[in-house]
């Protein structure tokens, strides 16, 4: 049991912590249309990627289009 506990020290979801939701607006540059997602991971199963691509993109400051086509925003930090 003491095993268990040292494992989960600092990890707050294993012990009822919150997550942290990031809502984000996709602006598509081909066709103009922006749409708002209240989390990365339903603006990563509407564009097929997976949900670290969109993490990474913004975890690395990145300012050129996501694939080359998406602007992407985090709505709040």
């Amino acid at each position: 049991m003491k095993k268990i506990r040292i494992s989960l020290f600092g990890n707050q979801r294993a012990v009822g912590g919150v997550r942290k939701i990031t809502p984000i607006k996709v602006t598509d540059n081909l066709t103009g249309i922006k749409t708002e997602y209240p989390s990365i991971t339903l603006a990563a199963k509407a564009l097929k990627v997976p949900k670290g691509s969109i993490t990474g993109y913004f975890s690395k400051g990145t300012e050129s289009p996501f694939k080359g086509r998406y602007i992407l925003t985090k709505l709040i930090d």
